[in-house]
């Protein structure tokens, strides 16, 4: 059996904390889009981090993760350090759209998606659509993420952030009969997501 260093490079906050890491754990999941890493440090050397701090992860000489600290916990017993990270969907999960309510008034799927996106200031590619969302659809009081996840809804779109940290929507696999533009209304006005069942049933 053969035992292989990591070869990886690893940033947070702009400091190279390569050579502390001591191991890397990373998932993604098609029914969850955004996607995660877990950053084990030398509890004993490591410099430490906050959450918000950006976070980039290189694997072999390739970029395999860009996102954010969300959670940095150091335990004493067994000593260890654990850094919890997002990719770049988290920024779109804790901006939260208070301000005076949008209404939709005969614009696109894409258009709406591209204003919130640039809204956040994110970097992002969405597909395009020509059918537009019914008008009076209200946009207020909620995160960005659940108001993007909805007219992705529409479309049976789905998203993600790639290893650089841009945000991706489209159709990039199919979930069975798309949501009509037809029923947007209903999907945007909830927040059930017996839509999203429906879609891949």
């Amino acid at each position: 059996m053969t035992t292989r260093l990591l070869d990886c490079s690893v940033s947070i906050g702009g400091v190279d904390v390569s050579d502390y890491v001591t191991r890397i754990q990373r998932e993604n999941f098609v029914c969850r889009p955004m996607g995660t890493a877990t950053i084990y440090l030398d509890p004993e050397n490591a410099p430490s981090c906050d959450p918000g701090d950006a976070v980039t992860i290189s694997e072999m000489n390739h970029r395999v993760f860009t996102g954010y600290v969300s959670d940095a916990v150091k335990e004493r017993a067994p000593a260890a350090y654990e850094v919890q990270c997002q990719d770049t969907l988290k920024r779109l999960v804790e901006y939260n759209f208070v301000d005076e309510a949008l209404v939709s008034s005969g614009e696109t799927v894409t258009y709406w998606i591209e204003y919130f996106l640039n809204t956040v200031g994110v970097s992002h590619s969405v597909a395009s659509a020509t059918e537009a969302i019914p008008s009076g659809i209200e946009f207020h009081l909620e995160s960005v993420m659940d108001i993007v996840q909805k007219l992705c809804g529409t479309k049976g779109w789905h998203m993600y952030a790639d290893e650089y940290g841009v945000v991706h929507i489209g159709d990039f696999f199919t979930l069975g009969a798309a949501t009509t533009i037809n029923n947007a209304v209903a999907v945007l006005d909830t927040s059930d997501d017996g839509w999203l069942r429906k879609l891949s049933a």
